[in-house]
């Protein structure tokens, strides 16, 4: 069993290494009524997880692979062992146990109705991690920020990043059709997402949400809309979440 389990050529380790996050994602959406069980789940899964990667160090430096399927000859989908995606597991896979139980009291004091999604979604944001590290050979920049997203995530890295953008822009524009009592904080947030827009339509032609300028410029923009919409939530409470 321990020769398969870091086999070279069929390491079994890697494929459970990136199933585990998306198995957490999964229990803790169907365990979304009973909160106990939700967070054990996922605090188990985080266990496990980092239990896994550990167990990858050792062989680190061997070239681990596990090949999924072969579409076309020289063409298939294989997962391989990289160290600098590997340390970027390793601290995930530490963190998110930790961070699971730091998060579970505090939003469990402040009575948050979003758990299941924030468990949810912290479980598909540690599958996105550790996925890439570092330029392969032959890759040209291709002048689009989201293949560039999608090339050095991988597509379940990619795949996270556009739910957080769709349920963000989702949410924004259904409460801004709800919004008749504050036209100024309507206004703002509405000028706040045509600069999320044109960030994000920038970045069809320029590699820039990985910088710290126009990249940066995006987060906070959207961090204030996300704000902003909870001032107006608590000054009209009949506004639901």
């Amino acid at each position: 069993m321990l020769t398969s389990w870091t086999s070279p050529a069929q390491a079994a380790a890697l494929p459970i290494a990136v199933a585990l996050p998306l198995l957490a994602c999964c229990a803790v959406l169907l365990l979304r009524r009973r909160p106990n069980a939700r967070e054990t789940a996922s605090v188990i899964c985080g266990l496990l997880l980092a239990a896994v990667v550990l167990t990858l160090w050792p062989m680190v430096d061997r070239g681990l692979q596990f090949e999924l399927w072969t579409w076309l000859p020289g063409l298939s989908l294989k997962l391989a062992l990289e160290p600098l995606g590997l340390l970027f597991a390793t601290v995930a896979a530490v963190l998110w146990p930790v961070t699971t139980v730091f998060a579970l009291g505090y939003l469990r004091a402040e009575h948050d109705r979003a758990q299941t999604r924030f468990f949810a979604f912290f479980s598909l944001t540690i599958e996105g991690l550790g996925w890439y590290s570092g330029e392969k050979m032959g890759w040209i920049d291709p002048h689009n920020s989201h293949l560039n997203i999608a090339y050095k995530t991988g597509i379940v890295g990619f795949f996270v990043f556009l739910l957080i953008m769709i349920r963000f822009f989702v949410r924004t524009m259904r409460l801004l059709r709800r919004m008749r009592r504050d036209d100024k904080i309507k206004l703002y947030i509405m000028g706040l997402l045509v600069c999320c827009v044109h960030v994000l339509i920038v970045a069809l032609f320029v590699v820039v949400l990985e910088g710290p300028y126009l990249g940066a410029f995006l987060w906070i923009a959207m961090g204030l809309i996300v704000a902003l919409e909870n001032i107006y939530k608590r000054k009209y409470t009949e506004i639901p979440e």
